[in-house]
């Protein structure tokens, strides 16, 4: 680990080894995972800087996520595998290597995976499924399919209902621990690459590569609020924590800030840079890291009042964004397996 700042080595301790291809919080921020293109993980303590576990996996895989209380960790690939977090005092000579405590099986390498909020149960996006499976068990808890390739999926605030959506122009809904599932889908014109509920669970957020975001009432099939003014497809959609602000990402190289209810009454947007971006958002949306083909990263304030930019330079392409869940800690990763975690 590196201090942003100065680029003052901050976790001397840690070994640069493969291609970071993930980077996880617990949702306190006082866990880090990191995954490598060599199918091992490891878990940091954040303060101080010290190796808890590592998790070998023992092939290549996409994703790696935490547990909410930092107990379980899962890596996620074709196959994915669910581990026990060890104790807090390591045995002699530092971290410990330990055994997954249950296994399964994806028909392709996950696009996207999530959490419940109570984490109780964790959804993979591969090929033209959604799966919902039980944390504590690893067992199959449902089944979503569609006909086409999906792209994302989210589950509501109290954990019963989730969305999903594919690269035919639908998010569809239904139940996060049944086998229901619901006819009624929220269309676009194009395919939908972001679904996601408001912290209230009332209100579904959709993003389109037809340029478009619309919000829709959970309970009915009819646009609610429209977002005009991109001129290219949309990468990512995201409301605020109050539900009354949402941002949208976009190809055309901006970011635009909006205020809700209906119409959508644009704040601002802000200026991206050009070439090949891997961003992530703050779930606070106050931050937007975006990672260029500069090797750098750099850390964009969505508020018109702060309009501070951090950069993070890296000496390998960048391949892994994650911020903690209150946005006060971002983790970059390279494809040299350097690390970055810098603080605001």
């Amino acid at each position: 680990m590196w201090e942003a700042a100065d680029g003052r080595a901050r976790w001397p301790s840690l070994l640069h080894t493969a291609k970071v291809v993930s980077a996880s919080f617990s949702l306190n921020g006082q866990w880090l995972a990191k995954a490598e293109a060599d199918g091992a993980a490891c878990l940091w303590e954040v303060e101080p800087g010290r190796l808890r576990a590592t998790f070998p996996h023992g092939g290549p895989f996409q994703k790696v996520l935490l547990h909410p209380q930092g107990h379980q960790l899962y890596t996620l690939g074709t196959t994915c595998k669910l581990w026990a977090v060890p104790a807090p005092a390591p045995p002699p000579g530092g971290a410990s290597a330990i055994s997954p405590f249950a296994s399964f099986h994806l028909a392709a390498p996950p696009r996207h995976a999530a959490l419940s909020p109570d984490g109780e149960s964790l959804l993979t996006v591969a090929a033209d499924r959604v799966q919902v499976w039980n944390t504590r068990t690893g067992a199959e808890l449902r089944t979503f399919s569609f006909n086409e390739d999906t792209t994302f999926a989210s589950v509501s605030p109290e954990g019963a209902t989730m969305a999903a959506s594919g690269e035919g122009g639908r998010a569809l809904l239904g139940s996060a621990g049944s086998a229901e599932q619901r006819a009624r889908a929220f269309v676009h014109s194009a395919p939908v690459n972001a679904v996601r509920f408001d912290p209230a669970g009332r209100w579904l957020l959709t993003a389109s590569e037809d340029g478009k975001a619309r919000v829709w009432p959970v309970e009915r099939s009819i646009v609610f609020a429209e977002t005009f003014g991109h001129a290219g497809s949309l990468a990512d959609a995201q409301f605020s924590p109050n539900g009354r602000r949402l941002l949208t990402l976009s190809a055309d190289h901006t970011a635009r800030l909006w205020t809700t209810p209906y119409p959508p009454a644009e704040e601002y947007p802000i200026v991206l840079p050009e070439g090949d971006l891997i961003h992530e958002l703050s779930s606070n949306v106050r931050w937007l890291a975006l990672a260029g083909r500069d090797n750098v990263v750099r850390v964009i304030s969505t508020s018109p009042r702060q309009p501070a930019t951090l950069t993070v330079p890296h000496a390998a392409p960048i391949s892994a964004l994650g911020f903690s869940p209150d946005g006060r800690w971002l983790a970059s990763g390279d494809e040299q397996g350097n690390l970055a975690l810098s603080w605001r």
